[in-house]
């Protein structure tokens, strides 16, 4: 942060000797180191400013779509995440399906989703597709299985639900990103309605998590804080309330903090005090 602070005070320098992409590329760069401290409104700002600056920046734009998901900001996450894919389809096809997929999923746009989805898992079962995204697929058929509901098909949703457990327990059993696995099998039995066994998942996911983010989910509190929502799906305030206090004791030992997520976990204590 101090580094790239230091850069924007030598701007019009940077402006001058390597152009505005040059200094759009210190804007976004700024605006991920931001956005892996969970401060959104600046990291938005300087991804705005990355794009206005260079407007074909797609890993700007892939962020920033990525950052209005976070946020629920779907309308936006969808126009950012079309421009994102018309950048990128051809060398990063995982990421723009990916985050176009689900922009189109949260705007009701159910139909291109699925085909998103489809091709993804197309995508990743190849021989040459990266090791990195084959640990995806279970969060896409959740995806898949959720558009499915959505649509009415009761059936297809319940299928893909199950095949998203099969393939996470798979991962879990070879010991392969197991706190990445474990949060999303939780979230795969929080849709089936399988409370407990999410919140045995949620919790070892928060456990063995290290202390950073990963794909900017934080899941050494974010674990704490799904476990305790699945406390209050059973009724239990209590269980809730204890899990949500250790969201924060967490994040308090945090060096850099999380005030976004502080703020949504301190929401969640108040339904429950």
């Amino acid at each position: 942060i101090e580094a790239y602070e230091e850069a924007l005070k030598h701007g019009g320098e940077i402006r001058e000797r390597w152009g505005e992409e040059g200094l759009a590329a210190i804007y976004y760069s700024f605006g991920r180191v931001l956005h892996r401290i969970d401060r959104i409104d600046k990291a938005e700002e300087y991804y705005v400013k990355a794009m206005e600056l260079n407007p074909k920046l797609a890993i700007a734009i892939g962020h920033l779509a990525g950052l209005y998901l976070d946020i629920e900001k779907y309308d936006k996450a969808l126009e950012l995440a079309n421009i994102y894919y018309e950048l990128v389809a051809k060398t990063d096809p995982y990421h723009a399906l990916s985050i176009r997929g689900k922009a189109l999923y949260h705007t009701g746009n159910y139909e291109d989703a699925l085909k998103d989805f489809e091709g993804l898992i197309t995508y990743i079962q190849q021989p040459d597709a990266p090791s990195y995204v084959r640990t995806a697929a279970p969060g896409i058929y959740r995806y898949m299985a959720l558009t499915y509901k959505a649509m009415g098909n009761e059936e297809k949703a319940e299928g893909y639900l199950n095949k998203s457990l099969e393939v996470a327990t798979g991962f879990i059993e070879k010991g392969v990103s197991l706190y990445k696995l474990y949060f999303e099998r939780g979230l795969t039995y929080a849709e089936l309605g399988e409370y407990k066994k999410a919140i045995e998942d949620f919790k070892k996911s928060a456990e063995l998590s290290p202390q950073f983010s990963h794909g900017h989910r934080f899941y050494f509190v974010e674990g704490w804080e799904m476990a305790g929502k699945m406390y209050m799906k059973l009724g239990d305030k209590e269980n809730a309330r204890k899990c949500f206090e250790k969201a924060l004791n967490v994040i308090r030992d945090y060096e850099y903090g999380l005030p976004h997520i502080e703020n949504r976990i301190k929401e969640l204590l108040k339904e429950v005090a």
